[in-house]
């Protein structure tokens, strides 16, 4: 009866529509390496992203006993807590056309505009490896009560993925009907919710294009290649720090560089931050001698994307394989190490295991597949994944949004003809989010505790 009543509630309060999860995985599912799948769409809505919790905040690392220290942080409110800054992460084979940072009341007044500089070439041995299962947590556990059933599955994830080292222990985590990552059980079909992005206007605050890459605004590119020959830094304790990262992203520059566009493999990741850098302790704690940059911030943000995922299933030698991804992480985590382990606990140094955030925009999950996937992790049962699915743009760009405000995550593709102007009325993002309004095309899942 709970999620029936928000269900009508959101459906009655708001103008955007689609099925949930539980309807579209109803209609049929698919199980492949690990992982559930069910309808194509193309718009996800994440809604009730409004509960409190607390996480670890590194506040030190040691490289002579690869310890890191922590403290509990609180948060709460809606998207927290991923309302703080965050980073925008890419990993190959892909190319990026085009990328736009928003915030709601923000402006084009981006603080400088890149320049290309030379690059560095050395970089120092011992980089971390099984990037991928560091990024996600394989093997995690959902509880879904579905129907009033309890169902329990493993989140979907690539089985083949290499795990890290002194991995924890799977968690459990608990969310209710209409929030599972596996396929609904059968029943009725609950009410039809919506999103709304909210009034305002949202200002560009940070631009990309390859076709002019050299005058790119308000952003860096970053990678995790970290060398005293380059950028960042490396120790054998910690491995490799943050960087900038070089034209074709796979070494570190020693400085910010325009990004060339291409990541050829899965083995290439590169990170996008603001040209914001570091001063003191506004940033918090960062790894000392790393690139640290601040994160896109704010409680009302969106980020728009034209970018393609190409087919290479050759000259790949990562952990898994001609599988790219964009996501994004609570920006604290690269500052910190985004792969790096502290030595006593086997965990991440960072703030990940201990679920400050982490938002799965488009991800393949299993090398070469056509499918991405998308999923929300926080703390706990406040979290979950969509089994609905986006199409790979393999073949030629698609145009993405992401719109993060009011307690909702949405994720929309977009028509060809929408540019990446400076400012949009609400309005006008709405109706562009709402391009594709057959409700079969646009999945609701509910973050409800």
């Amino acid at each position: 009866m709970r999620q029936q009543t928000l269900l009508l509630a959101l459906a009655i309060a708001h103008a955007v529509y689609g099925a949930t999860s539980n309807a579209l995985c109803n209609i049929g599912d698919t199980y492949v390496a690990g992982n559930w799948y069910c309808q194509e769409v193309k718009k996800i809505s994440y809604t009730g992203i409004n509960q409190s919790g607390s996480y670890k905040a590194t506040t030190a690392m040691d490289e002579n006993t690869g310890v890191c220290s922590r403290k509990d942080v609180s948060y709460s409110g809606p998207g927290a807590p991923l309302d703080g800054e965050v980073s925008i992460h890419l990993r190959g084979p892909l190319k990026l056309s085009q990328f736009a940072a928003y915030t709601m009341g923000g402006g084009s007044s981006a603080s400088r505009k890149q320049r290309r500089h030379g690059h560095g070439h050395g970089h120092d041995h011992g980089q971390l490896h099984s990037r991928h299962a560091a990024k996600r947590a394989a093997g995690d556990l959902v509880t879904a009560v579905i129907n009033g059933q309890t169902v329990t599955w493993a989140k979907g994830y690539d089985s083949t993925a290499t795990p890290v080292a002194g991995q924890p222990a799977a968690n459990v985590n608990t969310v209710e009907a209409g929030t599972q990552t596996s396929p609904a059980a059968s029943g009725s079909t609950p009410a039809t919710p919506s999103t709304s992005i909210g009034d305002g206007k949202w200002g560009r605050v940070a631009y990309y294009s390859v076709n002019s890459k050299d005058s790119a605004a308000g952003l860096a590119f970053l990678n995790n290649q970290g060398s005293s020959y380059a950028s960042g830094t490396w120790s054998s304790t910690f491995g490799n720090s943050a960087s900038y990262a070089s034209e074709d992203g796979t070494t570190a520059a020693k400085s910010s560089t325009p990004f060339g566009g291409s990541l050829a493999t899965s083995a290439n990741e590169v990170f996008i931050m603001t040209d914001k850098v570091c001063n003191g302790d506004d940033c918090g704690f960062y790894r000392p001698n790393s690139v640290a940059h601040h994160g896109f911030n704010g409680s009302s943000k969106a980020f728009l994307f034209e970018f393609q995922m190409p087919d290479n299933p050759s000259g790949d030698s990562s952990g898994l394989p001609n599988a790219p991804a964009i996501w994004m992480l609570n920006a604290n985590i690269p500052r910190v190490s985004q792969y790096g382990t502290d030595s006593a606990t086997k965990t991440s140094c960072s703030c990940w295991d201990s679920g400050c955030g982490e938002f799965d925009i488009f991800e393949v999950l299993s090398a070469g597949d056509k499918r991405c996937k998308s999923t929300l992790h926080r703390q706990h049962n406040a979290q979950g994944g969509d089994s609905n699915y986006f199409k790979r743009p393999t073949d030629a760009p698609v145009k993405v949004a992401v719109v993060m405000t009011g307690g909702n995550f949405i994720i929309a593709t977009l028509k060809d003809d929408v540019t990446f102007d400076e400012t949009f009325e609400s309005s006008t993002m709405q109706s562009m989010l709402n391009a594709y309004d057959n409700p079969n095309h646009q999945s609701v899942f509910a973050i409800v505790r």
